[in-house]
């Protein structure tokens, strides 16, 4: 089947339009890292956000998310993989020797049945395999159905939005050292909610696709 969508949809580069991947190596070349920044949000220990939030990137995570094309997983994996172990090896080699582990960002189960995927726990799972780092997807939880913050424009209103939007599964014990994946931060409102359910003494880092 994947071999007849791909005939019939073939997939084409988001940079240059040249068939084959959705990011070819001339265009995934010229992507621009961005700097760990410490602190932030608040209440991190750090913040690696890979990628800036436009171009396209931006216009390959719309697709992912709202048009579904979920075979964007594969290739968003291999970018951020290849981004962290190349710009990022000490930081990475901290995570592996501190058993950090990634925890996705669940949606709301409403959400996640419209869409019919997590997008950030899909890429979560096989990034946690290449990178060597333990995986945990159910150990937080999304009872809040909030509103996609894409949609809010006000940083006082995201704020609110995501306010109580996550909370912990009680029968978990979770990991002292945790990086909490999402595929977009702007300011950063959703990951700082969901740290907010972890104990006060977790060690946390967030790691995004852009911001």
């Amino acid at each position: 089947m994947s071999l007849v969508l791909d005939f019939l949809f073939p997939r084409r580069c988001y940079g240059c339009g040249h068939p084959g991947q959705y990011f070819c190596s001339k265009c995934a070349v010229n992507l621009i890292y961005c700097p760990i920044k410490p602190h932030s949000p608040k209440n991190f220990d750090g913040t690696l956000t890979l990628f800036h939030y436009r171009g396209i990137i931006k216009s390959a995570l719309s697709d992912l998310k709202f048009k579904f094309i979920s075979d964007l997983v594969p290739e968003f994996v291999t970018l951020l993989t290849a981004g962290i172990k190349t710009g990022y090896p000490h930081l990475l080699k901290y995570w592996q020797d501190t058993a950090f582990t990634l925890v996705p960002i669940p949606l709301h189960p409403s959400r996640c049945r419209w869409r019919g995927f997590n997008q950030s726990e899909l890429i979560c799972q096989e990034l946690s395999l290449k990178l060597g780092l333990s995986y945990q997807p159910d150990i937080l939880t999304r009872p809040k159905n909030t509103l996609p913050q894409t949609k809010i424009k006000n940083k006082s209103l995201r704020r609110q939005n995501t306010s109580s939007a996550f909370s912990l599964d009680p029968e978990v014990i979770p990991p002292s050292k945790i990086i909490l994946f999402d595929d977009v931060a702007t300011t950063g409102s959703t990951l700082s909610s969901a740290l907010s359910s972890f104990p006060s003494n977790t060690e946390a880092w967030a790691l995004t696709i852009a911001g």
